[in-house]
């Protein structure tokens, strides 16, 4: 694909999902297209997305004048239908964009050396240049002042954070935007039932989720909320998706999650359920298929600003599942535990009185927090875990 229909199918891609216009506009400029009519397009999609007004094809056609630019524009619109491959796009036109200032660079170079310009101002032109070019990748570089005030203002925008609903967890670990949290336990104990307690008590208080599950329905989804709530009705007003597709993978979650994020303005946190049934083309290895997800889970957190619980399981050993990328990874590790009920599964132990619904929350890592275990009780019959 040549670059002006690498920038058409880019901007196709933008009419088509709307939401990629956050990451497209970190990394692209107007004058990083080189086609004139591409250059226009640009600007507008980027004035409606700043002006938070929706992006579709009748806005922007309502923006040209002339019939052949109408004509063009539908034409571009229908090139692609999905947002699939617009990083590769955005990175071709980019890498397109410095090379061309790259050899306006190396032209200035070699015209002043043949006037005779002396080699001193020369050689602090050219850095001039050269640093001008290279820090249109450094926009993660603050200067101390603004980190400062980032810091300040996110202190103040996530003061409550996500939280569990359990008062003694709470007291030990807030979940904050950008988080990777990992909730893992043993099969049967009751990792879901906790994600989804902790969703669906946090959608009361009017934030904005995303349920991933790969191993339930979303009806069965829903009456686990109505065996713990007793109500159905207070769900309708309540601003959280349920997505159940069968073998998703990473990028379905990506364009999923900053669809919603797009309609609704915000999203504060994701649940996937659970990360070792994320569909993984191309990579064989099955720790380096945990290993991605888990990077890339950590990078959506980041993207979109947002909370990620990641569920996993437990071996044997008590350690998480397949990858040691996944601690690592995690800003928080939290594990459910229920022993009575581990025990009541193993023969050696038959007979025996056993409290099944004795719990544990362990919050084993919790990057820049406190660390720790609390007791708790599970309640079947209302799909919880309480506090004592």
């Amino acid at each position: 694909m040549n670059n002006l229909n690498t920038e058409a199918a880019l901007l196709s891609a933008i009419i088509a999902e709307p939401e990629i216009m956050a990451d497209v506009t970190e990394m692209l400029q107007p004058s990083d297209f080189s086609n004139q009519q591409h250059i226009e397009l640009f600007k507008i999609l980027g004035k409606l997305y700043e002006n938070g007004q929706g992006i579709d094809l009748i806005t922007i056609l309502n923006k040209y004048q002339k019939q052949k630019d109408k004509i063009w524009l539908n034409k571009l619109s229908d090139m692609v239908l999905t947002a699939t491959n617009y990083q590769e796009y955005m990175k071709q036109i980019k890498q397109n964009s410095q090379r061309k200032q790259l050899s306006r660079v190396v032209h200035s170079v070699n015209y002043e050396l043949e006037s005779g310009t002396d080699l001193d101002e020369i050689i602090n032109n050219a850095q001039n240049k050269m640093l001008a070019l290279t820090s249109q990748e450094s926009s993660t570089l603050l200067t101390g002042e603004q980190a400062i005030k980032k810091a300040i203002k996110e202190k103040g925008e996530y003061k409550e954070g996500i939280k569990t609903g359990l008062y003694e967890v709470d007291q030990l670990v807030t979940f904050k935007p950008q988080n990777l949290v990992t909730i893992a336990a043993y099969p049967g104990v009751g990792k879901t039932v906790f994600a989804n307690q902790i969703g669906f008590s946090q959608t009361k208080l009017g934030k904005v989720g995303i349920f991933f599950n790969l191993e339930m329905s979303s009806t069965e989804l829903i009456q686990r909320e109505e065996m713990r709530s007793g109500c159905l009705d207070d769900l309708y007003d309540m601003k959280f998706y349920v997505d159940t597709k069968a073998g998703m993978d990473i990028s379905h979650i990506l364009s999923t999650a900053r669809k919603v994020k797009y309609q609704e303005g915000k999203l504060d946190f994701i649940i996937v359920d659970y990360i070792g049934l994320i569909t993984v083309t191309g990579i064989q290895n099955r720790e380096q298929q945990l290993a991605y997800c888990s990077r890339m889970l950590k990078s959506i957190a980041r993207q979109l600003n947002t909370v990620v619980f990641a569920l996993s399981q437990l071996n044997d050993d008590g350690k998480l599942r397949g990858s040691r990328a996944k601690e690592q990874d995690s800003d928080v590790v939290i594990m459910v535990d229920r022993p009575g009920y581990r025990k009541q599964k193993n023969v050696t132990t038959f007979g025996q009185q056993l409290d099944v619904d004795e719990a544990y929350i362990i919050i084993a890592k919790n990057r820049g927090g406190k660390t720790g275990k609390v007791s708790a009780r599970f309640d079947g019959e209302h799909q919880q875990f309480t506090g004592l």
